[in-house]
């Protein structure tokens, strides 16, 4: 009874710990990445990324400010998320799900 509980546990940790894992081996390029910020992001984030664009003020739902503790917190994977479920659905975003 006692290792049927451990196995079950050890099965419903496994998952979640196979994707922080995949997460932190996950490895990007600091130029290239600033690349892809000025080409899709910039319009609405601003250069300081304040949320401040030039194409802002167009926007229904305000740009993020990344200077704000909510968004500079998130790790690698939840920004990675935001952007590909948030930042792909927004039609004034052409490319961004490239």
């Amino acid at each position: 009874m006692k290792m049927g509980v451990v196995f079950g546990v050890a099965l419903l940790l496994i998952p979640g710990f196979g994707s922080v894992v995949a997460a932190q081996d996950f490895r990007g390029s600091p130029k290239q990445g600033e690349a892809l910020y000025w080409q899709h992001c910039l319009r609405c984030h601003g250069e300081a990324g304040n949320g401040m664009g030039p194409e802002a003020k167009l926007l229904i739902v305000p740009p993020a400010n990344f200077h704000l503790p909510k968004h500079r917190m998130k790790t690698d994977i939840e920004l990675f998320i935001a952007i590909q479920t948030v930042c792909c659905s927004v039609p004034c975003m052409p490319g961004a799900a490239n």
